[in-house]
């Protein structure tokens, strides 16, 4: 007997780490990261007042555009996921367009 397949399931990975998806909301950054805490530095330099336990929606919501744009410009694909730095959070933005009808 044969069992079902379960939904597809993908993954949005970014690296170093998920800030670097939030930062490309603000700024283009396509220079390698050393460590995700410089990641964090730089996202604390492009929003003032962030921190990680203080991620606010309204200091990123109308960034998504343009994070999106500049995840695609670094790995069109958004299949490199070891590149320093990446991000293939956009395929899950287009992802929840595509299912909401945008």
């Amino acid at each position: 007997m044969l069992a079902k397949a379960g939904p597809k399931v993908q993954l949005a990975l970014s690296t170093p780490c998920f800030d670097f998806w939030l930062l490309l909301h603000h700024k283009d950054h396509r220079a390698p990261f050393q460590t995700a805490g410089h990641v964090e530095k730089a996202l604390k330099s492009a929003v003032r007042g962030w921190t990680k336990g203080s991620t606010r929606f309204g200091d990123f919501q109308d960034g998504i555009e343009v994070a999106c744009q500049r995840a695609k410009a670094i790995d069109s694909d958004g299949n490199d996921d070891m590149r320093n730095p990446s991000s293939s959070a956009w395929k899950l933005v287009e992802s929840i367009r595509a299912s909401a009808g945008e």
